[in-house]
This record gives C-alpha cells, sequence and structure tokens, in this order.
C-alpha cells in the first residue's frame, strides 16, 4: 500500500521525491508584522524532515491591511525575504520543496489591519451571513460602510502587487508560488456571483468573472518563469448562489490554455468535521474528478483525506495526481514517515477544529490532543 504515492512525481520541470504534500494551513505564527519567526522555519521544518514531497505555505498577504486573521506571514514588502529565504533554506535542507500561497482577503478581510479601516471587493455585498468576515464578528450591518467596491484603476494595482509578490518569492528561493483563488477571499469573490454583482469587463458572464485571475496569472507566470505555478479552486462555493462545479471546470480548462502548473481543489467549506469513517473522507474528491476529465494538468485533492487505503484508490483510480494534507500534519507532523517505515494506520486527527478555533485563535494554530 502506497506505492504510487511515494514514487517521485515530476510537476513541470519539479521533481518531486513523492506525491504528498503539506496544504496551506494558517499556522498564527508569524509575527504581529507578518514577518518569520524561528516557531514558524521550526513548524515548517519538522513536517519536510518527515520526507515529504512538497510543503504549500500558508496564505502570505501581498500588501499590509488586506488579511483577515493575526499574525498571518506577509511578503508584501522587500525587507521579508531575508527571513523566508530561512524558511525556503530548512525546508530544503531537510530535501522537499516548497511553494508559499499568496492571496489578498478582499471582502473578508478585517477592517483593523487596514489604515482607512476599508475593506475592498468586486462589489458591495448584503450582508447574508455567508462570508468568513462576518462569522468572525469583524463585519456586521453596523460597520458594513467598510464595504468598497474596486475601481478598475485599483483592480490593475492587486494584479501589479500579486505580481510583485510573487517575484520577492523567487527571489526568497521558493519553488514556486500558488495563487489563493478558493475560500472567498479576493481572486474567488470574483469568481462567484454572491460577492461579483459587477456589470462592467470584471462581471457578469463567467468570463469577465474570471478576467482578474487570469490577469493575475499572466502577471505572476510571467515573473516565475519556468518556475510552476498552482492555482487553488473552490470546486463548489456551497453557498446558494455560489460558483458552481460546471463553472469551476471551465475556470479549469481555461487556466490550462494558460499554462498553468497545478490545480489545487478545495471548496467553500474546508475544514468539515466528523471525519470518523472511510466513507467521510476526500470530501472534495467528486469535484476532482470531474475536473480531471476534462483538463491534463495536474490535480491535488486537500479535504479529509486520513486513510492510506484512501489514498491509493484516489491515485489508482486518477482523481488526483498529488495527496494534500493539512490537519493531519498539525495533529502529526510525522507522519509521513510513519506511513513510510510501513506503519500504514491512519491519520490521528479527529478533524475537531480544535486545533484552529481554539489554539489558533488563542495564541497560534497547535493540536491540543496529540502534540
Amino acid at each position: 500500500m502506497l506505492e504510487l504515492a511515494f514514487q517521485p512525481y515530476e510537476l513541470d520541470s519539479l521533481e518531486l521525491s513523492n506525491r504528498f504534500v503539506m496544504a496551506p494551513v494558517w499556522m498564527g505564527m508569524a509575527d504581529e508584522k507578518g514577518h518569520v519567526t524561528d516557531q514558524l522555519i521550526q513548524h515548517y521544518s519538522e513536517v519536510a524532515s518527515s520526507g515529504i514531497g512538497l510543503i504549500i505555505t500558508e496564505y502570505a498577504y501581498i500588501k499590509s491591511g488586506h488579511q483577515i486573521l493575526p499574525r498571518m506571514l506577509g511578503i508584501g514588502e522587500d525587507a521579508q525575504i531575508p527571513d523566508l529565504k530561512r524558511i525556503v533554506e530548512a525546508v530544503h535542507k531537510e530535501g522537499s520543496k516548497i511553494f508559499i500561497q499568496i492571496a489578498d482577503c478582499g471582502l473578508n478581510s478585517d477592517p483593523k489591519y487596514n489604515s482607512a479601516g476599508l475593506i475592498y471587493g468586486p462589489s458591495i455585498i448584503e450582508l447574508k451571513g455567508f462570508t468568513e468576515a462576518e462569522a468572525m464578528g469583524v463585519l456586521t450591518r453596523e460597520n458594513k460602510h467598510v464595504m468598497k467596491a474596486l475601481t478598475v484603476e485599483q483592480i490593475k494595482e492587486k494584479v501589479k502587487l500579486f505580481g510583485e509578490a510573487a517575484l520577492r518569492a523567487m527571489k526568497s528561493g521558493f519553488d514556486g508560488v500558488e495563487l489563493h483563488a478558493a475560500h472567498s477571499y479576493l481572486i474567488s469573490q470574483f469568481l462567484s456571483n454572491l460577492y461579483n454583482k459587477r456589470t462592467d469587463e470584471y462581471g457578469g458572464s463567467l468570463e469577465n468573472k474570471m478576467r482578474f485571475l487570469l490577469e493575475i496569472f499572466k502577471e505572476v507566470k510571467d515573473k516565475l518563469g519556468k518556475h510552476p505555478v498552482s492555482v487553488r479552486l473552490n470546486g463548489e462555493d456551497g453557498v446558494a448562489g455560489g460558483i458552481k462545479i460546471q463553472e469551476t471546470i471551465k475556470v479549469a480548462e481555461k487556466l490550462e490554455e494558460e499554462g498553468c502548473d497545478l490545480i489545487s481543489v478545495s471548496g467553500g467549506t474546508p475544514e468539515k468535521t466528523g471525519i470518523v469513517k472511510e466513507t467521510d473522507e476526500a470530501y472534495f474528491s467528486s469535484f476532482a474528478r470531474k475536473i480531471k476529465k476534462h483538463v491534463k494538468t495536474p490535480i491535488l485533492l486537500t479535504g479529509g483525506i486520513r486513510s492510506p487505503k484512501i489514498i491509493d484508490h484516489l491515485l489508482k483510480e486518477g482523481v488526483c495526481d498529488l495527496i494534500g494534507l493539512a490537519r493531519p500534519l498539525i495533529a502529526e507532523p510525522k507522519l509521513i514517515a510513519r506511513w513510510r517505515s510501513g506503519d500504514l494506520r491512519k491519520a490521528k486527527c479527529i478533524s475537531c477544529n480544535k486545533c484552529f478555533y481554539e489554539e489558533g485563535l488563542r495564541k497560534y494554530v497547535n493540536c491540543p490532543i496529540f502534540k
């Protein structure tokens, strides 16, 4: 079991030692200005030492003032490059490859991080309880005036900021970059009718709604040259009126045309609980399977994957090419090494989400059960 998972995999010109990927998870281990800390380096180094093929970092904001959570990693200024290099060097020392995920939280930003107290998205929306900002209590009917719709000029500036962040990633030594176009952050907002009410060239038709993503992709690809670019997408938003899988397939097809190197499949509710049986696992696999039928671009699947048996099935059936693990590596950073040793018991993670909603919001993301 797991023979295919532990085979090397070529992602464009980048050779991975196996098909396991540490998926992005906000860790809350950066400092208050988004700079790398020794604790964050240790976190990634420990997972890399297990022999994982690829690490994709937590989302890093492209400009301060457009984040949702405290102690988020930043890549918005050149002063952050030296410490970002330390992460790369630590991971490379252990033999793993590493991408950095870059993002703007858009209307799911916390206005307290913005000097003007404002948050920006494709459109001003009616608050109906589906946004992360509402769930976090930072966007309410009382302060809804903080929402602003981006002008076309501001959209072009955002595209430029993503490109500048990608260039910093290259200067820091990362092996690639992932665009966070999922989980209802800014790029995802442009793709979704829940957030995008525009009537100009960035709204209306799906072709127009994906324009922002494609402009960013081209800008980033230009900065990266031969280095891979991954794009993380929601298969579906999981909310009535949000993006559906048929639309996501068309977005994936267009990304393939533009030279996307990896499509990471997720969904609008990424941290599901109650994963007990094998039938509960890989809850976004139906999205991956459907996208895979339409593109040759490699597919990374994350979401509730816990058992070697399920991993074997996903790879042998061609549902995906790479296996993403997030919460299991918080509970058990050496999981990949355990499986390689022949101990094929399922991951210890019980999917309680205490690592995030209790430990993370109080201090930093950490498993209170097994660590």
